[in-house]
C-alpha cells in the first residue's frame, strides 16, 4: 500500500509540517530543546545491518541483503514534557491513519522501539493528531 502526500515547506506532508509547528511552540515555551527535523541518510538509524548470503538466485552464488534503516521525522530533548523524563532524547514520527498501517512502517517502528528501550530514548508517535509516548528503559 503506497500513500502519496503533498510536500509542504520541505516537509513530507501537511500533517508533518503542522506537528513541527506545534513542537516549535513547545520549544519557545522551554518545554523542549534542540528541536531538529531529521534527514534521511544523514540522521538514519541502522536497525539491521547489510550482509551477504550464499544464494542460488544469482550467478555469483552470493546475494547482498540491504540494511534496514529508519529515519524518524523529528528529534528533541525533553525539558518539561509531561510523561517524558527531563533530559531524555526524544524521536518523533508523524503519520496519517493510512500510513500508520503500512506493514513496512509497523516493522521499522517495532525495531526502532527495541532500539529506544536499549538506549533509554523516548519515541513519540503522532497519528492523525493522537499522540502516543513510548519511553525506553524500565523506569520510563
Amino acid at each position: 500500500m503506497k500513500v502519496k502526500s503533498k510536500k509542504i515547506n520541505g516537509f513530507d506532508s501537511k500533517l508533518e509540517y503542522e506537528e513541527y509547528l506545534k513542537f516549535k511552540l513547545m520549544a519557545g515555551k522551554g518545554l523542549i530543546s534542540d528541536l531538529k527535523k531529521l534527514e534521511k541518510g544523514k540522521d538514519s538509524f541502522i536497525l539491521a545491518p547489510a550482509f551477504k548470503v550464499s544464494s542460488t538466485a544469482t550467478k555469483s552464488k552470493i546475494s547482498a541483503i540491504q540494511a534496514i534503516t529508519y529515519t524518524p521525522d523529528f528529534f528533541f530533548i525533553a525539558s518539561g514534557v509531561e510523561d517524558i523524563k527531563q533530559g531524555r532524547r526524544v524521536y518523533v514520527e508523524v503519520k496519517s491513519k493510512a500510513t500508520s498501517k503500512i506493514r513496512d512502517y509497523s516493522l521499522r517502528k517495532r525495531l526502532f522501539l527495541a532500539f529506544c528501550v536499549r538506549n533509554y530514548f523516548a519515541f513519540v508517535e503522532v497519528v492523525d493528531n493522537k499522540i502516543t509516548i513510548f519511553n525506553g528503559g524500565l523506569n520510563g
